[in-house]
């Protein structure tokens, strides 16, 4: 698998070439913004509040038995979620996100008079009932696909890729 700090570049002749791009650029900001309120947030409860509910300052005979079993809960709860959320998290900003077929049946020739056979594979036309293509890619758009500029290919879905 490949993370989303490669450029896809769709080369001439139909295969795909990934190029790194930089660690830390303009994409990276939302990521570590979103990283560093998860930090503070599980900071924050663990150490303020699920540590009062476990009652660490007190020796083991002067706590509360109930108030350590709901700390304890808390704290496996917290952390099981946080976990789940991470994963979650680092799925979506390294899987690729999907890009058009390189077949020929989606490839976007303005000069020819026969239709591809992916014709029956979108819906959505412009308003003149052509089907949507790109400019840049010279390849048929299915619904929801648009051209991303920063990745230079057709994004499958691009309401869930880069901003």
């Amino acid at each position: 698998r490949l993370s989303r700090r490669a450029r896809i570049t769709t080369m001439g002749n139909g295969s795909v070439d990934f190029q790194p791009r930089p660690l830390i650029s303009g994409k990276s900001v939302p990521v570590l913004f979103l990283t560093g309120v998860a930090l503070l947030l599980t900071g924050t409860y663990l150490f303020l509040h699920c540590r009062s509910l476990l009652q660490i300052d007190l020796p083991p005979g002067k706590r509360d038995p109930d108030l350590l079993l709901r700390g304890q809960v808390h704290a496996v709860l917290f952390i099981t979620f946080a976990t789940l959320w991470t994963a979650s998290y680092i799925r979506c900003i390294t899987e690729l996100p999907g890009t058009i077929p390189s077949t020929p049946d989606w490839n976007y020739d303005p000069n020819s008079d026969t239709p591809a056979a992916a014709n029956n594979l979108n819906i959505e036309k412009k308003r003149s009932g052509e089907r949507r293509h790109c400019k840049w890619c010279s390849k048929y758009k299915p619904d929801r696909a648009h051209h991303c500029r920063m990745c230079r290919v057709c994004i499958l879905k691009m309401d869930h890729h880069c901003p």
